[in-house]
């Protein structure tokens, strides 16, 4: 009777573990998918929609140092560097809001813009469209690219 019960012990702990395993394991092979968008973000480079055929990047060093943060919270904090008048640099702190819609459509601040990533998630470009409010630099159709820090 005493092996009966030791034996049933055994067989119980088994499979209490075989169950907690087996959650581990899929926790592990499913984890949540992060969002391409949160981090730290760099402008290197500006474009007009308007003329695709030009390569001329028309952002300026004064604009380069223009920093986002995408943040888990979907907050989306940094600074954005404009040129007033090609003569002094101006700052400008940022505190807005995002949200992923679907794979390349964000909401930032209430406006839907096209977020396409490339090199491996470590770059990503914004397209504005006509939507002057959202685009960096208040220049309606420009592409500004960015890299992750």
């Amino acid at each position: 009777m005493k092996k009966k019960i030791v034996m049933l012990l055994m067989i119980t702990s088994i499979f209490s573990c075989t169950e907690i395993d087996s959650r581990s394991v899929s926790s592990i092979s499913n984890p949540i998918k992060k969002d391409n968008i949160i981090g730290n973000w760099i402008l290197v480079s500006s474009h007009s929609e308007l003329s695709p055929e030009s390569n001329l990047d028309s952002a300026t060093k004064c604009e380069k140092k223009s920093i986002l943060n995408f943040n888990k919270d979907g907050s989306v904090t940094g600074t954005v560097f404009t040129n007033l008048s090609n003569k002094n640099c101006h700052e400008e702190e940022v505190n807005s809001t995002w949200k992923n819609n679907s794979n390349i459509d964000y909401t930032i601040d209430g406006s839907v813009v096209d977020i396409i990533f490339q090199e491996n998630n470590s770059s990503f470009t914004i397209s504005c469209g006509i939507n002057v409010d959202m685009c960096l630099f208040k220049i309606p159709h420009s592409i500004n690219t960015f890299n992750k820090l």
